[in-house]
């Protein structure tokens, strides 16, 4: 830009002008965006996102009903499994915070409680305690219900997914994170070599959303939740009945599990956006940060895109798909929870986006056409200011280009999300661990089952183990009387006469022993750990030549869970789910606590649902979640 002061400034008016238009057209961002990229340029851009794979995506992990079949065949390295949509652990849970044994999964006891000998009622036929004319109805209220969640005889609420997909959907619906802090450093995923790998562990927390709201799944689970809703309902008035002739209150069984299950979402939704965005964010500040020393290496920025910002610009791209489709997939609306509402949720109001804070859809497809419009109208208007602000500046319009483009896309996506989703809600205690009872103990009993080994070995794995065991939760809220309560209960198999290996025996042992009053109250029943020597050496030696090529993290010392009740002549319970399962997994000393026993203290996953994950690993070690490219580290 050149002339006297009156030229320039004439120039930049019309020009501000002209954006201004712009800015106000129906296109919007993207019409700007083909002006000034070119519309092919841009699709190419979006296909290369699409071709990286490390954005959320359904299409490999679900299937829908006329769309597509996936190959279940014995060469297929993808693990088919049925989700019943309702996780069958949630039934039993609401009847214990239901009875006020455990509080709400967000922190708050139900109120007007029932006593624990009428909620005993719920799996008594009617027959033998309702009063007319609720003793004519047929069966137990709980069988109904277990009818409604799981039954194969009515398998049409009933998915097919991936196994990646329903293990890391098992886990979000109790709020335990895919990766504890500690998990995430030992895999290295700050390192961008491992960029990737960090992408596609993020992307399948956001994977599981884009499921449940996926429109089959939101009525199929909507569906389940309304015909366990009737049956309380029956249960409630029966009760009722029951209570009016003994002169006592009527209770709201109903509302209890309205309650419960809006707990239950809100806890799932909250921590696996907070959880989502913290690594987001501090991988976004990585790239920044990248971008900023390029610009101040290089004296003079030139208008073309250089391989090395190209790298960059790939990853923020990478990043602000992931960001943007956590802030409106990670939900869960309730809209139609109310049998009233048929389903349909509220009638959306005519909506502005360019004067009007983002709206919540219970639509998927309408949200994420709502959050684009809106973000992409901030992100303009930000860029017609610092278009203005650089007129006649080539130099800093060069540099804004690298490092202001970037941070003011970020600045819109944050105003969207907060217009959205609110202030982050935060919780005194992890919500998985309301289910264990602040004044028990918890953990395992373990075996020792290895003998060969020297004295010394043998020490110097019990205090690696200790200290790798110990170091757990670092990052987690209220869990440090948890953590001092949590215990392992030694035991050597010599002493109880059983050799080593003996995997039978040490079950016998162990079942016996669970049913005396020695037993560490609070402890797995079901679930004991043993070490072998393979535990052993694990802990002691560097890893296998068929562990280096593993992904970082992958390796390390490991025990081994054992199922107290396998029976190795029935096998697993699903086998074409669990192919292989022999009854014990392999498991990193790491996971045990925070991951391990989470999942069993919540009863959404044992090892046998955990197996699928160990089964590809080289020592079939259970190594926590598993995305593809884990599986594959050539593909980073």
């Amino acid at each position: 830009m050149s002339g006297t002061p009156e030229d320039i400034e004439k120039q930049r008016a019309k020009a501000k002008k002209n954006l201004a238009i712009r800015t106000n057209m129906a296109g919007g961002l993207n019409d700007f965006l083909d002006d000034v990229v070119g519309k092919e340029k841009r699709q190419g851009i979006r296909n290369n996102l699409v071709a990286r794979g490390n954005t959320p995506s359904i299409k490999e992990h679900f299937v829908t009903r006329g769309e597509w079949r996936p190959d279940v065949s014995a060469a297929s390295a993808k693990l088919w499994i049925v989700d019943r949509i309702l996780e069958h652990q949630t039934i039993g849970q609401f009847l214990i915070v239901a009875m006020g044994q455990v509080p709400l999964p967000t922190g708050e006891m139900v109120s007007e409680l029932l006593d624990e000998d009428e909620w005993f009622l719920i799996t008594r036929p009617y027959s033998e305690w309702a009063p007319p004319p609720f003793n004519a109805e047929e069966g137990e209220p709980i069988d109904k219900i277990n009818h409604i969640v799981g039954s194969t005889e009515e398998p049409d609420r009933m998915q097919i997914i991936s196994k990646e997909l329903q293990s890391t959907k098992a886990r979000l619906w109790e709020g335990i994170m895919p990766l504890s802090a500690r998990r995430w450093r030992e895999k290295k995923l700050y390192d961008p070599n491992n960029f990737s790998a960090a992408c596609r562990t993020l992307s399948m927390a956001v994977n599981v959303f884009s499921y449940l709201n996926h429109g089959v799944v939101q009525t199929a689970l909507r569906e389940t939740f309304l015909l366990i809703d009737g049956v309380l309902r029956t249960f409630e008035n029966a009760l009722n009945a029951k209570r009016a002739l003994e002169g006592k209150p009527t209770v709201e069984v109903s509302k209890k599990w309205h309650q419960f299950i809006s707990a239950k979402y809100a806890v799932m939704v909250n921590r696996t956006h907070g959880w989502v965005m913290e690594h987001v964010s501090h991988m976004k500040e990585q790239v920044l940060e990248q971008l900023d020393a390029y610009v101040a290496s290089h004296e003079s920025i030139e208008s073309t895109i250089n391989d090395e910002l190209m790298r960059l610009y790939d990853m923020w791209q990478d990043l602000g798909e992931i960001s943007a489709q956590a802030d409106y997939t990670i939900l869960m609306p309730m809209d139609g929870y109310d049998e009233s509402e048929k389903g349909k949720g509220p009638a959306l109001p005519k909506w502005n986006f360019r004067t009007q804070p983002l709206r919540m859809a219970l639509d998927i497809h309408q949200r994420n056409s709502d959050y684009h419009a809106r973000r992409g109208h901030l992100v303009l208007k930000m860029e017609v200011d610092a278009a203005l602000a650089n007129m006649g500046n080539p130099k800093a319009s060069a540099v804004d280009k690298i490092i202001g483009i970037p941070r003011r896309q970020e600045a819109a996506q944050k105003l969207v999300r907060e217009e959205l989703r609110g202030e982050p809600t935060k919780y005194e205690k992890e919500p998985w661990t309301v289910m264990i009872r602040d004044t028990e103990e918890w953990g395992f009993v373990i075996y020792r089952s290895c003998h060969s080994c020297t004295d010394g070995d043998w020490d110097s794995f019990r205090a690696n183990f200790d200290v790798d065991q110990a170091d757990w939760g670092s990052e987690l809220v209220g869990i440090e009387a948890l953590r001092e309560r949590s215990k392992l209960h030694w035991l050597d198999a010599k002493d109880l006469g059983i050799e080593d290996g003996d995997i039978e025996a040490l079950k016998s042992s162990f079942r016996a022993f669970a049913e005396t009053a020695d037993f560490p109250a609070g402890f797995a029943k079901d679930v004991f750990l043993m070490v072998d020597e393979a535990s052993v050496t694990s802990y002691l030696g560097s890893p296998t030549m068929s562990c280096m090529s593993s992904p970082d993290g992958d390796t390390g010392g490991f025990v081994c869970a054992v199922e107290a009740d396998f029976d190795p002549a029935k096998g697993a319970d699903r086998p074409a789910e669990s192919p292989g399962y022999g009854g014990t997994l392999r498991v990193l000393g790491s996971l045990l606590w925070d991951d391990l026993s989470a999942m069993i203290a919540s009863h959404s996953q044992h090892p046998e649902t955990l197996w699928p994950l160990a089964m590809n690993h080289p020592s079939h070690v259970y190594v926590g979640p598993v995305v593809k490219v884990h599986k594959d580290p050539s593909s980073l």
